[in-house]
């Protein structure tokens, strides 16, 4: 997720933040949220990491430099990239959540 911010403590909160309100449904009515058909609900347990991105160009011009379009440049809240992760049992998940060495497969 591109999170704006000045700097990352300001990062880490909005973050946060957004992963509390948007992906985090305990308690709620998922009905019909499944994953490799089971039932699923979002729940969101912290931020496994946070890097930096600075722009390089000036937001009116892109590498072919063409101008974007609104809907073609990246703002604040943008989901620009998810990895899917399968780990074998709660104790794992434990684990990657905190930081700390865990057994995953990655799935392209």
């Amino acid at each position: 997720m591109l999170i704006e911010a000045i700097d990352s403590d300001e990062a880490r909160e909005k973050a946060e933040k957004i992963g509390q309100e948007i992906y985090d449904d305990q308690g709620t009515n998922t009905s019909g949220l499944t994953i490799d058909e089971h039932e699923a609900v979002w729940v969101f347990v912290g931020l496994h990491k946070l890097i930096e991105c600075r722009y390089m160009l000036p937001l009116t011009q892109n590498f072919s430099g063409e101008v974007p379009t609104d809907e073609s440049i990246p703002l604040h809240g943008t989901e620009v990239t998810y990895s899917r992760l399968d780990i074998e049992n709660e104790d794992e998940f434990k684990k990657y959540i905190n930081g700390n060495s865990a057994i995953i497969w990655y799935q392209e």
